[in-house]
This record gives C-alpha cells, structure tokens and sequence, in this order.
C-alpha cells in the first residue's frame, strides 16, 4: 500500500483522544486490534500487521480501560491484558462461517 502516512495520522488522533477520553470504567470501541497479543497465530510474524494492529498496549496499561471490543480479524479473542478485556466475536467472511455455529459473547459491564 502506497501512501500509508493518512493511516498513521489517523491512529495519532486516536491516541490523543484515548488520553483526553478513557478512564477505567471506559468501554472503548475500535476497529484495529489494540495489542499484538490479540493477532491471531497464524499471522504473529507477518509483515501486514501494521494493517490490523494499532498497538494500544501503553494506552491500556496506563488508562486501564474496563473493556476493549475491535474487530479487523476474523479471529475471535477474549484474553485480558493487565486490567484491560479485550473482545473480538467476528462472524467471518460468509464462506469462513458457512455451516459454523456462532455464538454470541455476552458479558456485564
């Protein structure tokens, strides 16, 4: 891809509103994975993840936001990062969920 600066501006403004916005009983919404330790296996040591992964790492380390529900991955997650939850349930491409059952994933917040 070509020209990747306008996806590196947008991640920077989004940081910055996290600082100004997040507190920890803050759900936050994303459409990048917001850690590495959500990628999925198969994919841990590709060269596309600066595509997928806007890494929030610090973010939640810092802020401790109560939830964090993303999507970009066909992968589900539900692993918690220090006092941080991170939620993905994606239902695919319509051939990865043909004939699959999919649960949803419900939780109290």
């Amino acid at each position: 891809i070509e020209n990747f600066t306008w996806a590196e501006l947008e991640n920077a403004i989004f940081t910055a509103s996290m600082y100004r916005c997040v507190k920890p009983e803050t759900i936050v919404i994303s459409h990048y994975m917001p850690s590495p330790l959500a990628t999925p296996l198969e994919f841990i040591h590709s060269n596309l993840n600066r595509f997928f992964l806007s890494d929030q790492s610090y973010a939640m380390e810092t802020l401790e936001p109560k939830l964090w529900l993303f999507g970009h991955t066909h992968s589900k997650c539900d692993i918690l990062y220090k006092k941080t939850r991170m939620v993905c349930n994606p239902l695919g491409y319509p051939k990865e969920a043909a004939g699959r059952p999919y649960p949803p994933v419900v939780f109290d917040v």
